[in-house]
């Protein structure tokens, strides 16, 4: 049996007060031919990663030599629930370069990102997704609640999420019911 590809690259989890700009030039160019939008060129993803660097940010990353393959993003936080606050572990930037997909690498980078549920600050992994069924098989589960950014001045009510599909890791987390405030904008 031909061993993994995913086996084969290192992968690093690095505080994003640390990163390198030349990093975070190969995360924004990796974010922006995963998710092309001609309103969020290289150079702004660039700037809001770097912007970002101060607050309590993760990134676990994928190489190839030189060469970024795979990325996530990981960040505490708090969210608002009918319980009182709950930190949250926000998950996001999960990809893969295109020609290395389907070589277990995004499993590798999420079970690597998911290892952090339970550190202090980071309770329970909460984030969206339009592919659910990768991460019902990690051990996820998708949630129902209404979800809200009471931050939002000009529409608090909205849905903050744009994915169909917002999930939590892991399943057997006593998720409460209820309307949930991210707190925040979606991520």
């Amino acid at each position: 049996m031909k061993p993994l590809l995913a086996d084969s690259l290192k992968y690093q989890c690095l505080a994003d007060a640390i990163v390198s700009d030349e990093i975070r030039w190969k995360v924004a160019h990796l974010l922006h031919v995963t998710w092309p939008d001609p309103e969020w060129p290289v150079e702004r993803i660039f700037d809001t990663i770097k912007a970002m660097n101060d607050r309590k940010k993760y990134r676990v990353l994928a190489w190839q030599g030189n060469d970024l393959m795979g990325h996530a993003a990981l960040l505490a936080g708090t969210v608002g629930t009918e319980r009182g606050p709950l930190d949250i572990m926000q998950f996001a930037g999960v990809c893969v370069a295109q020609e290395l997909r389907g070589q277990q690498i995004g499993r590798k980078i999420v079970e690597w990102a998911f290892e952090k549920v339970g550190s202090p600050g980071l309770g329970v992994a909460l984030f969206q997704t339009g592919v659910p069924g990768f991460y019902e098989k990690l051990g996820a589960r998708c949630v129902d609640n209404r979800f809200v950014n009471s931050t939002n001045t000009e529409a608090p009510e909205a849905n903050p999420w744009w994915d169909e599909h917002i999930m939590i890791y892991p399943a057997d987390f006593d998720w409460p019911e209820g309307t949930i405030d991210l707190l925040g904008p979606g991520y």
